[in-house]
């Protein structure tokens, strides 16, 4: 009960997208339900206010398309169901894959560039040389969260799956963790944040790929209606370099975080 009470008061505090819209809207056409969760340096949700990387950005597309958003604070899995029963309406910070696109319409282009990291106690990185050597060992990972072809479908791992990155980086300092994947934007930002560098280290095997993150609406939401507009006004946001812009506040140019 006590949570349930505190995810209504975040909820009311919470400023919603008519904050976000140009001053002399007085009227906007369309009402957007969006999940938040905290994940920095993306989404930072704290003490009933919230800022990061995907609030600037929504709040340049509410300034360019006539839209209104209420964030509504929710976990990252749930909101995937949600996006899947149209319960709510779009999403930020979505990796592309296809079993998603069954229900959720990526808007083109993506907005982030992330990689696909494991990590480890300090001075154990250099155990994990290959793919080979995640096998027997306690692996978290985000319930809902999409990493790399291989992982997301592999059962053979001891995969410990949770809500939230900050809970892994909790259980692997605590010992119930050998190892978690993550993507290096977001969990380097975290480790530089709480001062655990010098505590915990990326493992030494890279899947090398990326993950490119996107501003997602759901299939079966009203809102499925604005997507020509809004790859539109992403498209412009991208060649008049917003979106470089609103990165580079967060992370240095070449796509890595100041925290790394």
């Amino acid at each position: 009960m006590k949570r349930l009470l505190a995810a209504m008061f975040i909820l009311m505090l919470l400023p919603t997208a008519g904050d976000f819209a140009v001053a002399d809207k007085s009227e906007v056409p369309f009402r957007v339900i969006m999940p938040i969760d905290n994940w920095p340096p993306y989404r930072v949700v704290s003490n009933g206010t919230m800022r990061g990387l995907d609030l600037d950005l929504m709040k340049e597309l509410t300034e360019r398309v006539s839209f209104r958003v209420e964030f509504q604070p929710m976990p990252w899995n749930r909101s995937l169901v949600q996006m899947q029963q149209g319960k709510v309406d779009a999403m930020t910070g979505l990796a592309r894959r296809p079993e998603r696109e069954q229900f959720i319409y990526y808007i083109e282009p993506p907005y982030s560039v992330c990689s696909t990291v494991f990590y480890t106690p300090e001075g154990k990185g250099r155990s994990i040389r290959t793919y080979e050597d995640l096998k027997g060992r306690r692996l978290g990972y985000v319930f809902g969260s999409a990493y790399f072809q291989q992982f997301d479908e592999d059962q053979t791992l001891g995969k410990i799956g949770v809500a939230t990155e900050e809970q892994l980086i909790k259980m692997i300092l605590a010992g119930r963790l050998d190892v978690f994947v993550g993507t290096d934007c977001q969990v380097d930002y975290e480790l530089v944040s709480q001062g655990l560098t010098d505590k915990i280290e990326k493992a030494a095997f890279r899947p090398g790929n990326t993950v490119t993150l996107y501003f997602g609406v759901s299939r079966y939401s009203m809102f499925f209606s604005y997507v020509e507009d809004l790859e539109r006004v992403m498209r412009q946001m991208k060649q008049d370099g917003t979106i470089q812009r609103i990165n580079e506040s967060y992370f240095r140019p070449a796509g890595k975080g100041k925290r790394q």
